[in-house]
């Protein structure tokens, strides 16, 4: 038998059929641990505690150095930084790179195949369930519909920053911040069901309150005593008028 223990290796014990078997193997092995000395006292402290480093964190990942160093020389440079950042992040999080991988595939999956109009529908739906008010219900129904015209198919992960703010141009003042506020609301449920991992919505801006413009304030409220004035107003400066006026006052029909 032949037994022996290099530094920083475990002990290896070798059995032969006779005692020249035996030393041939010795001298072998003495040969082979000599040259490894050579070459570790040969390199300067710090790249020992580097090469240390490294073997250690090999064992700790079920590979050999070797393996380790040829996996990393098939990556180019920017592979090798983008790897290095997101194992540090994985770290950080508690999980391995390949849960992250894992889930990130499995989410882009589902997100990019759920369309905008159905992931609508779904939202709707868990509000119906929430019992939200009637008029919170018809208030997120009404202006996402606005939104969903001519995205209907389009996938709610393509959608970008760009698709809102397009969209938003058409609104002033604080028809713009409500609209915005229907928008934050379903891209903020999207990100909690899992079927985003951020929100678009939250890189738009609302417009302050003390920008908002006087003609976009709530409508005001008129009593039956205007509305009687205004009417007759109407029929004796222009009649043509009294049918519109009508229509609004009673049948809430908009200017717009």
């Amino acid at each position: 038998m032949v037994s022996c223990k290099p530094p920083g290796r475990n002990r290896i014990r070798k059995y032969f059929h006779s005692r020249a078997e035996a030393n041939g193997a010795a001298m072998a092995m003495k040969k082979e641990f000599s040259s490894d000395a050579g070459f570790f006292i040969g390199i300067s402290p710090a790249d020992r505690c580097d090469l240390e480093s490294a073997w250690r964190a090999a064992q700790g990942s079920g590979k050999t150095l070797t393996e380790c160093v040829r996996l990393n020389a098939r990556l180019n440079a920017a592979d090798q930084l983008d790897l290095q950042s997101a194992s540090q992040a994985a770290r950080d999080a508690g999980v391995t790179l390949t849960e992250c991988v894992k889930f990130f595939l499995a989410h882009r999956k589902m997100a990019s195949s759920l369309s905008v109009d159905d992931a609508i529908t779904r939202f709707l739906r868990e509000r119906e369930k929430q019992k939200v008010s009637k008029r919170t219900a018809m208030s997120l129904q009404g202006n996402l519909e606005r939104f969903s015209r001519g995205r209907e198919q389009k996938s709610l992960a393509a959608i970008t920053r760009n698709d809102l703010i397009e969209y938003l141009e058409a609104y002033s003042g604080s028809t713009y911040n409500s609209y915005l506020t229907s928008l934050r609301t379903f891209f903020k449920w999207a990100v909690q069901s899992e079927i985003l991992s951020s929100s678009v919505a939250d890189k738009v801006v609302k417009i302050k309150s003390r920008n908002l413009q006087d003609d976009d304030l709530e409508p005001a409220i008129l009593s039956v005593d205007q509305c009687r004035r205004l009417l007759r107003s109407a029929i004796q400066v222009d009649p043509g008028m009294v049918a519109y006026i009508a229509a609004c006052l009673f049948g809430g029909l908009r200017p717009e």
